[in-house]
């Protein structure tokens, strides 16, 4: 949408969702309610292991196969 003239000077606002709760709030809320979100468990296991092998790389030099 591209405005011309006066339009463009225009200020909009949009509306934006509602914020999602924090890492730490979820975190919190899963230790609260007893539950887990394995999902993201899954995904911290997997950055783990990625920066495991980054680190493992530089210190090597060599490529590091996941």
């Amino acid at each position: 949408m591209t405005l011309e003239g006066s339009e463009a000077k225009l200020w909009h606002e949009y509306p934006l969702p509602s914020a999602l709760p924090s890492a730490f709030e979820q975190w919190v809320s899963h230790i609260r309610n007893s539950t887990r979100d394995d999902n993201h468990i899954q995904l911290a296991t997997q950055l783990t292991t990625l920066m495991e092998a980054t680190s493992q790389a530089a210190k090597t030099g060599a490529a590091v196969a996941l």
